[in-house]
């Protein structure tokens, strides 16, 4: 076995009475659960077994592989989320398989591993898929087509009053503390409204533990966020003298649109979301790879439950990112500063809520060797929620970039959220445990 001797999930290890004064839960020397490891092996040998009060002595071999009862314990100096990509927890196990099968290779060393090339090429190969995005759709507005449903983006570089400023602020504090504090308590509803899947159970009605929580908490604090961007503007109006625009809200935030435009545009956007995956399926087919980014984001190959799992979230989800594209084309992309700079200004303002509940979590770690949030009284695991904030954060960060390129693309706000939501959401739900029955 192999415990990372920094697991977030420590918390969870039985004391052991015995241990010496500020022992960490992470150390297998001492664990209760690396004794009943080993000893399980010694005792099917006839041997006694190990004291709790005395250590397990890491990397030594227990026990006998030619009468399987082989045991080694392994602590490596790592955090849960990384010991999967750790070339020495890797080389552990394979020196333990060496020895437990007696196959070894003198030429091959256990740490000459390739699986890291693998992986940066992989991260390429998901850099190069989301920048191909915004291509696709610009080659389909080349059709005659799509074209003729294009309109002209309104841009507006004017310098923002001093009030309209102190109100922008003001709506950002609140949005940013309201989506920290709605997260991790969003978890605790997914028994109200998804019981079965929260307690395991199979289920056709969204069947995805975690991605529900996260459902839930996009469905609150997108509204949320909406509607206090339609409070500050609505104050903008009324209380400023020097007003940015004269265009009526509708226009300026890119939702006027005919019908039959918006149904071309929902047309566009299902065309690039089958190329983007269709190219995916070709590549997997021909080399056996995805588009991937260790544990952070990965686009694998579509199948009929994926699909039918994505008509059931994209609903949900798209409040989060429509809202997240009226708030950027129509508020957060207005003043003089450079386009980039307000793009990386709405992306870091989109993560800041959740990032600070991420630096408590590891503050409260490194501090105390505990992370902040662990579980509740009702058995809710709290710290897994942070967990998905590694993957969560990245694609919130890069939603005001999506939303921005395709409403100068299209001039309309719907396009980009119609995208990046179908997009981002068959990759989450392609690499989440789903509770369907079989």
């Amino acid at each position: 076995m192999d415990y990372a001797l920094y697991d977030e999930g420590a918390f969870r290890n039985k004391v052991n009475d015995d241990a010496p004064e500020g022992t960490g839960k992470g150390d297998m020397r001492w664990a209760i659960e690396s004794h009943d490891f080993v000893n399980s092996g010694l005792v099917k040998a006839g041997f006694d077994p190990i004291s709790d009060s005395e250590p397990i002595m890491i990397e030594k071999i227990y026990g006998n592989p030619t009468l399987r009862n082989m045991r080694q314990v392994f602590n490596t100096e790592t955090i849960h989320a990384f010991q999967p990509y750790s070339v020495e927890a890797t080389g552990k196990i394979l020196r333990y398989f060496e020895v437990a099968m007696d196959f070894r290779n003198e030429d091959l060393s256990p740490t000459d591993q390739v699986w890291i090339y693998k992986e940066i090429l992989t991260t390429i190969t998901l850099v190069s898929s989301l920048a191909m995005i915004v291509p696709i759709g610009a080659l389909l507005y080349r059709i005659p087509f799509f074209k003729a449903s294009k309109k002209e983006p309104i841009i507006v570089r004017q310098k923002r009053s001093v009030f309209s400023l102190f109100v922008y602020i003001v709506t950002f504090i609140v949005s940013a503390a309201f989506a920290a504090l709605t997260y991790l308590p969003s978890s605790r509803l997914t028994f109200v409204f998804f019981p079965k899947a929260s307690n395991s159970v199979n289920s056709w009605f969204f069947p995805q533990r975690m991605t529900n929580a996260v459902a839930i908490w996009a469905v609150i604090s997108g509204t949320f966020a909406l509607l206090m961007f339609v409070l500050a503007h609505i104050i903008v109006k009324k209380f400023s003298k020097n007003d940015e625009t004269k265009e009526d809200a509708l226009t300026l935030w890119g939702l006027r649109i005919s019908f039959r435009n918006f149904l071309k545009t929902v047309l566009l956007a299902f065309l690039v979301v089958v190329s983007y995956f269709g190219l995916l399926m070709i590549v997997y087919g021909l080399f056996h790879v995805d588009y991937r980014f260790i544990f952070v984001m990965a686009a694998r190959r579509v199948n009929m439950r994926s699909v039918l799992q994505l008509l059931m979230y994209f609903p949900v989800f798209f409040v989060f990112y429509f809202s997240n594209s009226i708030r950027v084309n129509g508020g957060q992309m207005h003043g003089k500063l450079g386009e980039r700079t307000k793009l990386v200004l709405a992306g870091l303002m989109n993560i800041s809520g959740l990032a600070v509940i991420l630096f408590l979590q590891y503050y409260a770690f490194v501090r105390t060797g505990t992370i902040a949030f662990t579980e509740l009284s009702d058995g809710t695991t709290q710290w897994l929620y942070v967990n998905i904030l590694f993957t969560l954060i990245p694609v919130i960060f890069l939603m005001p970039f999506f939303n921005r390129w395709f409403y100068k693309m299209s001039g309309n706000s719907y396009l980009g959220p119609m995208i990046i939501c179908a997009i981002f959401i068959l990759m989450a739900i392609s690499n989440s445990v789903a509770y369907i029955p079989n």
